[in-house]
């Protein structure tokens, strides 16, 4: 069963914005490499290193999730991870709220969603593949991994995880 992910208005202005400012930049620096006289090398390494930094969250930003074969599958455009479901997997739904101060550790936090690690003060050390925040599912294995999600049908994402041995958190 899939279900989609939609960006929330925060996270899709964003994108938006970093996009235009993204796009001018790169325009301003191909502008000064082609009419300077400096060697180019040195000239390209920013444009590359911001056009490698956008590529990347774009490729790996959270498209929706599927649940089939008792398996739980982000899927995105690269290494879409996979998560094998059963009876040691717990799901709660909590609020923005309840996760408290949250840092990335590796992540991206608005730019094409929210996605990557991530502590939180009250749940620790967190895997997010997020779009937006008024969605959240959490689903906690027994042996301490957490994953975030942000199914648009919170409802049917829920029955699926049930369907396929998940417990409610108590």
């Amino acid at each position: 069963m899939k279900f989609s992910a939609t960006l929330d208005a925060w996270s899709n202005t964003i994108s938006r914005i970093v996009l235009i400012v993204f796009v001018v930049l790169l325009l301003f620096m191909i502008a000064g490499v082609v009419f300077s006289e400096e060697p180019l090398g040195p000239m390209l390494v920013l444009p590359a290193i911001l056009l490698l930094i956008f590529g990347a969250a774009y490729l790996f930003r959270p498209l929706g999730y599927e649940i089939a074969d008792n398996a739980l599958n982000i899927e995105r455009a690269i290494l879409p991870p996979r998560y094998q479901l059963d009876q040691q997997w717990h799901y709660s739904t909590p609020h923005l709220a309840d996760l408290g101060i949250t840092l990335r550790l590796f992540a991206a936090a608005a730019f094409w969603g929210y996605f990557g690690i991530f502590y939180s003060f009250r749940i620790g050390i967190f895997t997010g593949y997020c779009t937006r925040f008024d969605h959240l599912v959490l689903l906690e294995h027994d042996n301490g991994q957490k994953i975030i999600l942000s199914p648009d049908d919170i409802g049917g994402f829920i029955n699926a995880l049930a369907r396929c041995g998940c417990r409610a958190s108590v």
